[in-house]
């Protein structure tokens, strides 16, 4: 079996020292992490650069456009991840997104859009 540090011998059975950390272990390597606060700082990053002061004024308004369409967006997305994840009591079980798909498109549409100014 090949992996990212080398190649490990053929095996029959595996044993797992600090079993009670896979679960945390697993999460870490497989789950995708959306953090609105990496994306404000692109945003930042974006508005602080030399460039968009030489942009004019259109594609600055249209850049800070993008900017909110993408926080209302995200928050949108969020709503739906709450609602999702909810049931008919109200309570939380976050395993009920592990077969549900959240939309995503139109914020990766509008994040392609903001590229553009990169």
């Amino acid at each position: 079996m090949k992996t990212g540090n080398g190649t490990l011998p053929a095996y029959d059975a595996v044993i797992f020292d600090e079993a009670h950390e896979i679960e945390g272990v697993c999460c870490n390597v497989f789950e995708k992490k959306v953090d609105i606060n990496r994306f404000e700082i692109l945003f930042e990053a974006i508005f602080k650069r030399s460039a968009f002061s030489e942009l004019d004024h259109g594609n600055q308004i249209e850049l800070a456009q993008l900017r909110q369409t993408f926080h209302q967006q995200i928050d949108e997305v969020y709503a739906q991840v709450g609602k999702k994840m909810r049931d008919d009591q109200g309570g939380l079980l976050a395993f009920k997104l592990m077969t549900t798909k959240i939309e995503i498109s139109e914020v990766c549409a509008t994040l392609s859009q903001a590229q553009q100014f990169l």
